[in-house]
């Protein structure tokens, strides 16, 4: 089984953390830029020309979350129960629409920010982070998203936070935003305490 993805985090982290979580030996494919620019055409491998791609059983598994879906299948992190797992596909909706928001960040301009930032915190965090809270109040347990064990969201959210809170550009917007929602932040903490063995080793 190999990953390919770019010499960074990005969209395939969690992907490694859910291989790393299931102890799956794989091989982990990294591309610096230039040297993806040679490899993009192949369109037998690569065929939207983008990555994340997934080799596994000789075929060929594309788009970040259609892959976390499958993975999560196939190694006990995904529901069997239909509404558990719209519970989790919706959670995996609104980490992503903050994490879209978050990609935008690049191309405003430093005096526009501000603005920007305070714009977010009221359109996307205080809805999204309050339905968290109360999705996490209301678990079972607050160390995991849905239930007592793993599951496919746990690793998106603690990736979400390992990469854009506790580190990246607006991880101090994001720090001071937690502070808000005292049962995500716990639950953050617990999980990115939970891997840890993951985040000490994983290439800067």
């Amino acid at each position: 089984m190999k990953l390919h993805y770019f010499n960074l985090y990005g969209r395939a982290e969690h992907l490694r953390l859910l291989l790393h979580a299931a102890g799956a030996e794989y091989e982990d494919v990294r591309y610096e830029f230039t040297e993806w620019l040679g490899q993009k055409g192949d369109k037998t491998k690569f065929p939207y020309g983008q990555l994340p791609v997934l080799e596994k059983d000789g075929k060929i598994f594309t788009q970040s979350i259609a892959i976390a879906k499958f993975l999560s299948k196939e190694y006990g992190f995904y529901p069997s129960d239909d509404y558990e797992a719209y519970v989790q596909d919706g959670a995996i909706e609104s980490l992503r629409d903050i994490m879209l928001e978050i990609s935008k960040f690049s191309k405003i301009k430093e005096e526009d920010k501000k603005e920007a930032l305070e714009e977010l915190a009221m359109s996307k965090i205080a809805p999204n982070f309050g339905a968290w809270e109360d999705s996490l109040k209301a678990n079972s347990s607050q160390e995991y998203w849905q239930g007592d064990k793993l599951t496919t969201a746990d690793f998106g959210f603690v990736i979400f936070y390992a990469d854009h809170v506790k580190a990246g550009p607006l991880g101090e917007f994001f720090t001071a935003q937690l502070e808000l929602y005292p049962t995500v932040k716990e639950y953050f903490e617990a999980r990115f305490n939970g891997f840890s063995d993951y985040f000490e080793k994983r290439p800067k």
